[in-house]
């Protein structure tokens, strides 16, 4: 309590006054409500921070099997270049499948592999720690052909082009890194056709591909 003095004025003790004093300040920190939304937005994600980017880069490096274009199912090499936004991505990959040899009874044949470069672009469900995919594909490469056995044995390269449909997911257990399995079904738009003379075809792509990765995404933010 307080000790009145002379004039009727009240005196509060030394603690009181401070208490008082605190309490004002903090009343006055807080009784702005513009302020207080600012501050739960800025530290809950509410809302984004002035000249924060919408989107990130990332890539990914992998591998896989792929189906179709050469002669049977083989390992792929894969790596990619990724923008990524909340709803969308995009994605431009470069692949390449191992070498497969065919060979006849009479020891003519020939080597083949292949590259591919691909572009995707992929509407997101959900979000972290799991995103589903489904993307729209374009590949376009070359399948290379080498003679073994043959009166010419040159290397002949044709071109390859599929587009197609992809289904992928990507779980994300950390900021900066991700897992990502993904397969893909596309419709061959040219089939390259290998033959040799006096020996007919060696090898013709077929009209259906498939290809089935997994690799590891590293985000850049």
């Amino acid at each position: 309590a307080g000790e009145a003095t002379e004039g009727g004025q009240v005196t509060l003790p030394p603690d009181v006054g401070e208490a008082g004093a605190d309490s004002t300040q903090f009343v006055e920190r807080t009784s702005n409500p513009a302020d207080a939304t600012a501050s739960g937005a800025e530290h809950f994600g509410g809302a984004r921070p002035p000249g924060a980017r919408r989107w990130l880069v990332a890539a990914r490096v992998g591998g896989g099997a792929g189906a179709g274009g050469l002669p049977r199912v083989g390992p792929m090499w894969r790596g990619a270049l990724i923008a990524t936004w909340p709803r969308l991505r995009t994605e431009l990959s470069g692949s390449y499948r191992s070498r497969q040899d065919v060979e006849r009874a009479d020891g003519q044949g020939a080597r083949f592999d292949a590259w591919y470069v691909s572009g995707r672009v992929c509407p997101r469900w959900f979000g972290r720690p799991v995103a589903l995919l489904v993307c729209a594909v374009v590949e376009g490469g070359a399948i290379r052909g080498v003679g073994q056995g043959l009166a010419d044995n040159r290397a002949v390269q044709l071109p390859w082009f599929a587009p197609g449909l992809g289904l992928a997911a990507v779980w994300t257990p950390l900021r900066a890194l991700g897992l990502w399995v993904g397969a893909d079904t596309l419709v061959a738009g040219v089939r390259p056709r290998f033959s040799a003379t006096h020996v007919g075809d060696l090898h013709r792509a077929g009209a259906v591909a498939a290809r089935l990765g997994a690799g590891v995404e590293f985000y850049f933010h």
